[in-house]
C-alpha cells in the first residue's frame, strides 16, 4: 500500500482548509461553496482508489489498512459532515423559523375564523328557532282551517238531513294542508 501518497494528498488538503477558513470566516460562521464538494468527491475518489489498492498479507499491512480508516476514510466523513451538517443545521432551524412564523400569522386568522363561525351558528339557531315557530304557526292556521272546513261539511250534511255522514266526517281526523317550507341557506 502506498500510504505516502495518501499522506501527502491529506496534509494538502488540511492545508488548504486551513487557509480557506481563515478567509471564508473572520468571524462570520463558515459558508458553503460549490469548490468543497468539487473537492470532496475528488478526495473521496482517491480514498476509494486507495481502498480499492489495499492488500492485507502482513500485520504492517493491516495497521496500515486501520491507519487508511481512520486517516482516510473516517476523516473523510468528518470533513463531509462538516461541510454539509451547517447547511443542515441552518435548513432545520429556518424550516422551524417558518413554521413558527407562519403559525403567527395564520393564528389571527383563525380565531378570526372562529369568531365568525361561531356568529353565524347562533345566527343559523335563532334562524331555525324563527323558523320552527313560523311552521307551527303556519300549521296551527292550516289545522283551524281543516277543521273549519270539515266542520261546515258536516253542518251541510245535517243540513241535508245525512245525520250519519256528518257525525263519520266529525270523527275522521283533521289532517292539514302545509306548504314545504323553503330549503335553508348553504353553510360556510
Amino acid at each position: 500500500m502506498n500510504n505516502n501518497l495518501y499522506e501527502d494528498e491529506v496534509e494538502q488538503r488540511a492545508e488548504d482548509d486551513a487557509e480557506r477558513a481563515d478567509v471564508m470566516t473572520a468571524g462570520e460562521p463558515e459558508v458553503y461553496v460549490v469548490s468543497d464538494v468539487e473537492e470532496i468527491e475528488h478526495s473521496t475518489a482517491l480514498v476509494v482508489q486507495q481502498a480499492e489498492a489495499i492488500e492485507i498479507t502482513t500485520d504492517k499491512d493491516y495497521e496500515a489498512a486501520g491507519e487508511f480508516l481512520v486517516d482516510g476514510v473516517n476523516a473523510g466523513l468528518a470533513r463531509i459532515a462538516k461541510t454539509f451538517d451547517p447547511i443542515d443545521k441552518a435548513q432545520k432551524h429556518a424550516r422551524k423559523v417558518t413554521i413558527a412564523e407562519r403559525k403567527a400569522l395564520e393564528q389571527p386568522l383563525l380565531d378570526a375564523k372562529k369568531v365568525v363561525t361561531r356568529l353565524m351558528a347562533t345566527y343559523w339557531q335563532q334562524q331555525e328557532i324563527v323558523r320552527k315557530r313560523a311552521a307551527q304557526e303556519q300549521l296551527d292556521a292550516a289545522r283551524r282551517v281543516a277543521e273549519d272546513q270539515a266542520l261546515e261539511e258536516a253542518a251541510r250534511l245535517e243540513r241535508e238531513g245525512r245525520n250519519e255522514a256528518a257525525e263519520d266526517r266529525l270523527r275522521q281526523p283533521v289532517v292539514p294542508v302545509v306548504e314545504a317550507a323553503p330549503a335553508p341557506p348553504p353553510q360556510a
